[in-house]
């Protein structure tokens, strides 16, 4: 027993050495890589239903990759690799200041009246965060130069499957009034009925709705320093674009507002409330360059 507790104790501290001796020699076949990434500029391409809305985005995502070597020659080798990953987008939305009307059902009157509301609008600001689970699938071109400096580019895809997009901020302030054709285009904008007159609005309708998966083509090129024995740091820069929308879309621009679509309206029952302004998106792709360290383990 004494015998065999020694022999595991010396084979795991061979361990290193054996790994860093397949790295010169170099007959590594697997790596392991856990790697950051984050989105250098906006994340997103977004087209608006609205004329003179605008927004940025961010993304930050965090994956774990394993890579197997399917074709080496010389100081040249081709790796395939899947993962599995963790991201997140986050969108700042802004609508523009304006004036719209609509006409309002009874279900927006205090008398069950129907009359046309005017809004003069002091902009939105909405801030929304998406979740999603990501898929890599790619194949990585590698050169080696030395034992310790590597050049890669990589081609691929990237799946996404997205969680609940979540509203993290929302306001605007607002300043509305009625006018009733049936009472002689009567004018009312006391704040005692239906919530007329200035406002800050923070509520929304109805929360943003993603799609249930994305999908991207990935391409990315960086250099490889190994650290010592079998650990390396990778620094790349990669560009991930979408082939399909974030959000729901809306298929074509809207001309006039109505109850349905208006930025902001009212109703007795629920007060005042806006849009979520993803609601707006026409299209919301993936089109980022994005920043990426990876720590690698080779064996």
């Amino acid at each position: 027993m004494k015998y065999m507790v020694r022999n595991i104790i010396t084979a795991m501290a061979m361990l290193p050495a054996l790994a860093a001796s397949a790295q010169d020699a170099g007959t590594t076949k697997y790596a392991i890589r856990a790697t950051a990434e984050k989105s250098l500029g906006n994340a997103l391409a977004i087209d608006y239903a609205v004329d003179g809305m605008s927004s940025s985005s961010s993304a930050m995502d965090y994956g774990i990759d394993f890579g197997w070597k399917i074709w080496e020659r010389n100081r040249n080798s081709i790796e395939a690799n899947v993962g599995v990953g963790y991201g997140t987008t986050t969108i700042n939305s802004y609508f523009p200041a304006m004036d719209y009307h609509y006409d309002a059902p009874a279900a927006a009157d205090m008398d069950n009246d129907t009359y046309i509301r005017y809004y003069n609008l002091d902009g939105i600001s909405q801030k929304t965060r998406v979740e999603r689970i990501t898929v890599p699938l790619y194949a990585n071109y590698r050169h080696k130069f030395s034992k310790v400096f590597s050049l890669h580019a990589l081609l691929g895809f990237r799946f996404g499957f997205n969680l609940r997009p979540k509203m993290l901020d929302s306001k605007c302030k607002v300043f509305s009034y009625g006018v009733y054709p049936q009472y002689d285009d009567l004018m009312i904008d006391a704040s005692y009925l239906n919530e007329f007159g200035s406002a800050d609005v923070y509520r929304i309708t109805t929360r943003p709705k993603s799609n249930t998966m994305t999908s991207a083509f990935l391409v990315g090129a960086g250099a490889e320093f190994r650290i010592f024995g079998p650990v390396s740091i990778d620094l790349s820069v990669r560009y991930e674009g979408a082939m399909s929308s974030l959000f729901r879309s809306l298929d074509q621009n809207i001309i006039e507002f109505e109850a349905a679509n208006a930025p902001v309206t009212y109703t007795v029952a629920e007060g005042q409330r806006m849009i979520s302004l993803p609601s707006y998106f026409t299209l919301s792709l993936y089109s980022k360059c994005s920043a990426a360290v990876s720590l690698l383990y080779r064996f």
